[in-house]
């Protein structure tokens, strides 16, 4: 019974990850190069650097575009 139990298991995570598979297939993601730590490593700062740069850029937007979108409404007490 026991082995029943595991086989059924074993088939269900099987499963789930071939959905796993079919779902990176569609995002795109290699899931061979996730399995290289190097290029896991440099992705990685890759995507840090990305994110250092644009530090503050939705602030540096809505300073842009609020101004604005209050001198439509005229509202211009909101605006300060």
């Amino acid at each position: 019974m026991r082995s029943g139990v595991l086989q059924t298991r074993a088939s269900g995570w099987a499963s789930a990850l071939g959905g796993l598979d079919a779902l990176a297939d569609e995002a795109g993601v290699n899931v061979a190069a996730l399995a290289d730590p190097a290029a896991t490593a440099a992705s990685g700062e890759r995507a840090r650097r990305f994110v250092a740069e644009n530090r503050g850029a939705a602030d540096a937007t809505a300073d842009l575009v609020l101004p604005l979108l209050f001198a439509r409404s005229g509202d211009s007490a909101a605006a300060k």
